[in-house]
This record gives structure tokens, sequence and C-alpha cells, in this order.
């Protein structure tokens, strides 16, 4: 109530005007306020589900380098509660279909994989608008992550081919 007192108290008529547009500018500071608060609010929860997305992925790529799939598949199944609260046609959600469909497949449960492979693909293919993240924003987290496994194959493919590493390509869309 204190506070309140304050912040009105700072609200005085101007010249000419009455006590009633003194109360729309108020109402108007605390509307405004409020908005504020509810995006700073909104900012912390996405920021908290960012990072129990996150935590959950690392615990299931701990799990499947370790060889327990079953519990990198619980580990997958939380992600991507956390996932699905991004949207429906967010790429982490489709990445983490897919890191779950690559579980299922290594414990033989085709029929399990097969439709969460679907999902991903769908989701991949209708997410970017037919614009890759490499090209309509490159500097974002998935972009880099696509290009540190180009780099990787890249590296491979030098190797497997016996020959000094050198530049990969340069691929420029237009």
């Amino acid at each position: 109530m204190e506070n309140t007192r304050k912040i009105f108290a700072g609200l005085r008529p101007s010249v000419g005007l009455d006590m009633r547009n003194t109360w729309t500018s108020g109402r108007s500071f605390l509307v405004g306020l409020i908005g504020l608060l509810c995006l700073a609010f909104g900012s912390v929860e996405l920021a908290a589900q960012t990072s129990a997305w996150k935590q959950s992925r690392a615990d299931a790529v701990a799990a499947y380098r370790a060889g327990d799939y079953a519990a990198a598949e619980q580990h997958l199944l939380k992600a991507i509660e956390h996932a699905e609260k991004f949207g429906t046609r967010d790429p982490r959600l489709a990445a983490t279909l897919n890191d779950l469909a690559l579980t299922n497949f290594r414990q033989g449960k085709y029929a399990e994989a097969e439709p969460l492979h679907r999902r991903a693909l769908e989701i991949r293919e209708t997410s970017d608008g037919g614009r890759p993240i490499v090209v309509s924003r490159p500097d974002s987290p998935n972009a880099l992550v696509y290009r540190a496994i180009a780099d990787r194959v890249w590296e491979k493919i030098a190797q497997s081919l016996g020959a000094p590493a050198r530049q990969m390509p340069k691929i420029v869309m237009q």
C-alpha cells in the first residue's frame, strides 16, 4: 500500500487538468507497469523452460553415450514436454523428437521410432518457411550447430580420402 501511495504521489495534475485526467494517467501508468512485469516474468519463465529443456536433453545425451538407452529415453520424454511449450513448430522440438527416434531405433523399437522421425521431419519442413535457418538467422544457436556438424562431416570426408584438410567450399544461397 505504501508503494502504491508513492507511485500516485508523483502524479500531479498539470495546469488546466482536473483530477479525473490525473487518475487516467495513473491508470495508464499502472497498466504499463503491469505489462512490463508480465514481460519480465514471461522472460524468466521462458529462460527457466529453456534451461529445463537443455538440462533434460544434456542428461539424455549423457545416458545415451553411456549406453543407458532406457534412461536416455526417459530424459528425452521430459525434454519433449519442455520443448512442446516452445511451440509445435519449434526446431528444438524437432531436434528432441529426432533424438528420441534415434534412441528408440538403437533399442530396436522401429515402430516407435518412425512416427517420431516423421513428426520431426514435418516440423523441419514447415518451420523455416522454405528458408533454412542458416540463411535466415546465420548467427542463431541452431545455425551454429548445423555449421559445426557440416565442419565435422567435411573433416571426416577429408580423412577418408586421405587428403589434407582444406577449407570447405562456400555455399551461397540467394
